[in-house]
């Protein structure tokens, strides 16, 4: 099938060494000249830097071919920025950039693999146009657990990241590199990481990476995600008192990559008896149950309500359902999804 075939493996040193060469003779040289900031690049960063979700003041190190726009909107976010610029004329095009919008940052002339020899872990990672320089990106990905502190993310922001490539990653005509969506995913599995997709309003698509074992979540009873169409929602619990069969509860619709899970409902009964009824729990996304099972919530005894699942593959909108056969009298203070493995 030649190197690009299904017999290829596009993380062997191998693919990486063939593909280095490929780069290199296509490569192009673009010269000084500094680009101008299109429409859609202006979109795709505000989208991005939204996505960060972090407090001010984070520390934020950001790569990219630009002269100076992602960084610049980070600065103008509240973040303290770093910005890494391949060489000298495009760290001074970011210098007059920051000079121009009065706004503080460090301009750094390195490289991508200066994630892997930061002096300490930074908050967040932003690329921006910049993966696609990167042939050895699988150490660039293996060093993401040494450059980001616990909780950190990493942000790949108008990459040639897409499903359509022919092949799971490889040198285009420029000498830049491109990746399948699906390779992507996989490289990323492979060192720990797994990878959430913010899609704007507007179509535009940024990838956010972190860590595995942080994809956890935890929601009180009351909070939006945790929908019900019967119960009555405080600010931090919801009280269901049900007497026809339906699903009285549902929700979050959050991502899950691929493992095995535990969903745990907190609950108790009302006034300080015991929760009582019949009930069902599942886990599910778009009609697909990864896992149910049934109580009579009465023989809990007021212990948590647990359910293990695994999940094949990072799947999207999963929820917690549970059905009521009969009357049912719960109420729900916390529900947690946490991986086992």
């Amino acid at each position: 099938m030649g190197l690009f075939g299904t017999h290829a493996d596009p993380h062997s040193e191998t693919y990486r060494l063939s593909q280095a060469a490929r780069a290199l003779a296509r490569s192009v040289t673009a010269g000084d000249a500094v680009p101008e900031m299109s429409e859609g690049d202006e979109q795709a960063i505000s989208h991005a830097v939204s996505c960060l979700n972090l407090p001010p003041q984070s520390t934020v190190v950001e790569f990219g071919a630009d002269p100076g726009f992602a960084a610049v909107a980070l600065a103008k976010a509240g973040f303290r920025v770093v910005s890494v610029k391949a060489d000298q004329p495009l760290a001074n095009a970011v210098r007059r950039q920051a000079t121009s919008a009065k706004v503080s940052l460090t301009v750094l002339v390195d490289e991508l693999a200066l994630t892997g020899r930061l002096e300490e872990p930074v908050d967040a990672l932003f690329f921006f146009k910049a993966l696609h320089h990167a042939v050895d990106h699988q150490a660039l990905l293996e060093s993401l657990d040494v450059a980001l502190r616990p909780g950190g993310k990493a942000l790949f922001v108008s990459e040639p990241i897409t499903p359509s490539l022919p092949m799971p990653w490889g040198a285009l005509d420029d000498g830049s590199i491109a990746f399948s969506e699906s390779y992507f995913v996989e490289a990323l599995a492979r060192v720990g990481w797994i990878e959430r997709r913010h899609r704007s309003e507007k179509g535009l698509l940024c990838f956010e990476a972190k860590r595995r074992r942080v994809w956890d979540y935890s929601f009180a009873g009351g909070a939006r995600e945790i929908h019900s169409a019967v119960g009555e929602r405080s600010l931090n619990s919801l009280r269901v008192k049900a007497d026809k069969p339906s699903y009285f509860l549902y929700g979050p619709f959050v991502p899950i990559p691929e493992g095995l899970w535990k969903a745990t409902f907190t609950l108790r009964g009302f006034d300080g008896e015991l929760p009582s009824g019949q009930c069902a729990m599942d886990v599910c996304s778009v009609g697909h149950i990864f896992g149910a099972r049934e109580v009579e919530l009465s023989e809990l005894a007021g212990g948590p309500l647990s359910l293990e699942f695994y999940i094949p593959t990072l799947t999207p909108a999963v929820e917690v359902r549970l059905f009521n056969k009969g009357p049912v009298c719960v109420e729900i203070l916390q529900l947690d999804i946490s991986p086992l493995t």
